[in-house]
């Protein structure tokens, strides 16, 4: 099981990985994306974790929060988080860690 947390372009090397995932028939590994952005039209890359969603809901799973969404409460209707990644966010998505087992990669610029 793999966590994968990014935010702003730190989402593009988690898709990098995510896609290798995704392409192998045989990969088993359940990959939990968390991603932050000021707004939807800074999702980049989001369409793409969508459709990995859809098409192994078993295997891939994406939490999204938005610091600064365009509309929020459209934003909270469609099932978004509002607000930054923090450590309550994370407990509340990450799936629990297993003894000995587990990755968790943290993408962002940070100044």
């Amino acid at each position: 099981e793999m966590v994968m947390i990014g935010s702003g372009t730190g989402v593009a090397p988690l898709i990098q990985m995510g896609q290798v995932i995704f392409d192998d028939p045989l990969e088993k590994t359940k990959v939990t994306f968390i991603t932050g952005q000021r707004s939807e039209g800074d999702m980049l890359l989001q369409d793409r974790i969508d459709e990995w969603v859809k098409q192994k809901p078993h295997q891939f799973s994406s939490h999204v929060t938005l610091s600064r969404p365009a509309n929020a409460e459209s934003w909270k209707m469609c099932g978004g988080t509002i607000g930054r990644i923090d450590a309550a966010f994370l407990k509340a998505r990450m799936p629990a860690p297993a003894a000995g087992s587990g990755a968790r990669l943290w993408c962002r610029w940070f100044p």
